[in-house]
């Protein structure tokens, strides 16, 4: 498994936050870099509890704001 520098728990996306009250959570890859299984299995977590959960690269990393807000609109949640 990857180590987390000391700062973070392994699983855990890279960036977590709230938006207009929703948690979302990032996971950040380099090139083709793919998700673990126990990343995998957090961002499917956060999906379920109606979080928002992304996986972004060098290829959408300047459309976050958009997808978060792309995400929180068709979310259902309440």
């Amino acid at each position: 498994m990857p180590a987390t520098g000391g700062y973070g728990k392994s699983g855990v996306p890279d960036i977590v936050g709230c938006y207009e009250g929703r948690f979302f959570g990032i996971e950040c890859k380099a090139g083709k870099g793919k998700v673990t299984a126990l990343q995998q299995k957090n961002l499917n977590e956060i999906y379920a509890c109606k979080g928002i959960a992304l996986v972004v690269n060098e290829s959408n990393m300047r459309d976050v704001s958009d997808l978060i807000k792309v995400e929180n609109e068709n979310g259902e949640w309440n």
